[in-house]
């Protein structure tokens, strides 16, 4: 599930939210911002296996080269306080969206996008 799976995810999340590239990961002040994408894909699959937080944290130390291959810049993996500020603005709504664009990818069902 590792990497398959996980591109998949990461396919569908930036269909969901958009594909923020590493131009607009960076704002006039203060420090860059995290790639969305990548971190929706690593907390949608943490809701989806009954992960705790710290468990996706010890994923993304496990899986360090697969997030850089990804997009992620930083030397160090994301850390729990990162996945639990996105997870407050997360809704139900947005999960079923990633869920119903990767079975359309998968093609179990068609969503005109």
């Amino acid at each position: 599930m590792v990497r398959d799976g996980f591109e998949a995810v990461l396919e569908a999340c930036r269909i969901v939210l958009g594909d923020t590239g590493p131009e607009n990961h960076s704002r006039r002040r203060g420090r860059k911002s995290y790639p969305q994408p990548l971190l929706m894909a690593i907390i949608y699959i943490a809701i989806r296996e009954g992960w705790s937080l710290r468990q996706a944290e010890s994923w993304c130390l496990e899986n360090f080269e697969l997030l850089k291959m990804h997009g992620w810049t930083y030397r160090n993996p994301p850390k729990k306080s990162t996945f639990h500020k996105m997870m407050k603005e997360i809704d139900v709504a947005l999960l079923q969206r990633i869920s119903a664009v990767i079975k359309h990818l998968k093609g179990e069902i068609y969503l005109p996008l």
